[in-house]
């Protein structure tokens, strides 16, 4: 029987309840098989980390924090860590992640492609991903002479949550006052996913009237909105594997890259809420949208 100094020790701060961390698992796994000597555990807050390193005394840990004062505090650990969230430049952890930027330009592109005129995106200042998409489609749409309707919520509880609005008479506010048709790109699926909501309920017709694009191609979020939601597919897996990679370099001794390993994007996945392309005619893209809906029945 092996001896249990011979297993590595990976922590993991992340909660699997959403398709990001679950893509980002599979490819964590995917390298530790190589390994064959890897065992995980698991710890959903930063407030847990600290028992975690305490009592179980992992080897490294890969983090997904995206809070300035949780990632101060991983940087002034000894153990090594690797984050999987683009954090801001300025605090130096070793990261793999997404290139949030060229996601919102990829976002924009995909919009402009489809006919839009009109561009609006939510998200949340205080994060930093939120903010790099938000100015990747910003710049991308400012380059082409188009200008971007910005609602911000400065209260978000929680970047998991669906259900975070501050005051959703605001952002009601703002749906009504976008000039149609318009292009939105969510900072994320479960923010897209509570617009859809919004929209039903305002009448307010998707995609005809409000295009809807989210962020990480979450299967749950992405179907369970009506009409399902477009999203940017982010090469998660890929990014657990890098990750994975990189902490098995630092844990060895090896220094990690100055830099951030930020890896491109992936398509746009093309659901019901962007599956439009305008015509000058809106009655004549009504109709195309109606016979697009019904085809499949006698």
């Amino acid at each position: 029987m092996q001896q249990q100094d011979q297993y590595v020790r990976v922590g993991l701060l992340m909660r699997p309840d959403s398709g990001f961390y679950r893509g980002v698992l599979r490819g964590i796994k995917r390298y530790s098989q190589q390994q064959r000597n890897w065992v995980f555990g698991m710890a959903a807050r930063t407030q847990d980390l600290p028992t975690m390193l305490k009592v179980w005394k992992p080897a490294g840990v890969v983090a997904f924090v995206y809070i300035d004062e949780e990632v101060e505090l991983l940087e002034n650990l000894k153990t090594p860590v690797v984050s999987i969230a683009n954090v801001d430049a300025k605090l130096k952890l070793p990261t793999v992640s997404v290139d949030d930027f060229r996601v919102g330009r990829t976002a924009a592109q995909y919009l402009m492609q489809r006919g839009f005129c009109h561009f609006g995106f939510v998200g949340f200042p205080r994060y930093n991903y939120s903010n790099q998409r938000e100015n990747g489609f910003e710049q991308a749409l400012e380059q082409e002479g188009h200008t971007t309707a910005i609602f911000h919520d400065t209260h978000w509880p929680d970047a998991a949550s669906v259900w975070g609005w501050t005051s959703e008479k605001a952002i009601e506010q703002w749906l009504h006052s976008l000039p149609k048709p318009c292009g939105i790109l969510a900072a994320n699926d479960a923010i897209a996913l509570r617009l859809s909501e919004i929209c039903r309920q305002l009448e307010i017709r998707i995609p005809e009237e409000i295009a809807l694009l989210g962020v990480d191609n979450d299967d749950l979020f992405c179907n369970l909105a009506n009409p399902q939601l477009s999203s940017v597919d982010i090469p998660l897996e890929q990014i657990g594997y890098e990750t994975a990679r990189l902490l098995d370099q630092i844990m060895q001794g090896n220094k990690p890259p100055d830099k951030p390993i930020l890896l491109p994007p992936m398509n746009v996945h093309t659901r019901q809420s962007t599956d439009i392309k305008l015509l000058d005619d809106p009655q004549l893209a009504q109709a195309i949208r109606f016979l697009h809906d019904h085809a499949h029945e006698p």
